[in-house]
């Protein structure tokens, strides 16, 4: 959607009362008011155009079931914490996480497989 009067598509709402106004971000033009469905959705899209992508890989990874991202040499992170080395993770796939034995050199692995057991 572009501004009517500047075609500027930098558009942001405005909170007038108990109302919600579509202006325009540039030259402040008058759009439209939104209803709280309009606004919502606005709102969630711009968000979603924001994303970068370690938050993409993260919607990927919860929509999917997954437990976080792989890769060899026993690298594995959690969905709450991806890519904490701050490596290119541009290789890594989506795992499960396993407990391995308490006596394990780990907590956890994130495995392609709930079946993997890679201490063994």
């Amino acid at each position: 959607m572009k501004c009517k009067k500047c075609q500027s598509e930098n558009l942001k709402i405005i909170e007038s009362g108990p109302h919600k106004k579509l202006v325009c971000g540039d030259c402040l033009s008058f759009q439209k008011f939104l209803s709280k469905a309009e606004a919502n959705t606005f709102l969630q899209l711009q968000s979603d155009n924001n994303m970068n992508c370690l938050e993409i890989v993260k919607n990927y990874l919860i929509s999917n079931g997954f437990d976080g991202l792989q890769a060899e040499a026993e690298c594995g992170c959690e969905i709450d914490d991806l890519v904490p080395c701050g490596n290119d993770f541009s290789q890594c796939t989506p795992g499960y996480k396993v407990f391995p034995p308490d006596d394990g050199d780990f907590d956890f692995y994130i495995c392609g497989s709930k079946k993997d057991r890679p201490w063994e």
